[in-house]
């Protein structure tokens, strides 16, 4: 599996990019799912909903909080990072042209573990105190995660779309920014 990441710099973007019609799939749509303990503790679970993944892109957390900064009059917050999971080119032919549902199953199974493993290993974040910053190791991600099976032209290309939104809970409970040097 291949894995590549980028930033995403603008949350209306990057909402219509992931919430338009799909390209990859029949009816329009790409499978998608919540992952996360951060995902669960906000209470999301099964298919991505549009309307509160655009919210959470925007550092809506809650009707009370949001995360980002005011500058120059305008609210400023980085809403994520896409972590996409590629399989390898023969795998996608297998799983997309000769139809082998197993490959499809195994890809999600991986995906899930390799964020697991992310989320276990790099999520943390950035605490101000007392004129100092330090990291602290957090545990929780929010994840949103959308699997396609063709390249933009239409060619086999299993792989999968994993939001990796700018939020975590600290141990504080508190809501904050991830800190993102781990995860490149």
């Amino acid at each position: 599996m291949v894995a590549t990441v980028s930033g995403l710099t603008n949350a209306a973007q990057a909402s219509a990019y992931y919430e338009a019609d799909d390209y990859y799939s029949e009816d329009g749509t790409a499978p998608s799912i919540w992952l996360g303990k951060g995902a669960a503790e906000l209470g999301l679970s099964g298919e991505v909903d549009q309307e509160a993944f655009t919210r959470l892109l925007h550092g809506q957390i809650t009707k009370d909080q949001r995360l980002g900064t005011q500058r120059d009059g305008e609210w400023s917050h980085r809403p994520g990072w896409d972590l996409t999971l590629s399989a390898p080119k023969s795998v996608s032919v297998m799983a997309e042209v000769a139809g082998d549902r197993r490959l499809i199953e195994a890809h999600e199974a991986a995906v899930q573990r390799t964020l697991a493993l992310a989320e276990q290993h790099l999520a943390a974040t950035r605490i101000r105190e007392d004129g100092e910053v330090r990291r602290e190791v957090t545990q929780n991600l929010v994840i949103a995660s959308f699997r396609h099976g063709t390249s933009r032209a239409l060619d086999p290309q299993l792989h999968s779309h994993n939001v990796i939104l700018n939020m975590t809970q600290g141990q504080d409970g508190q809501w904050r920014s991830l800190e993102p040097r781990a995860l490149y």
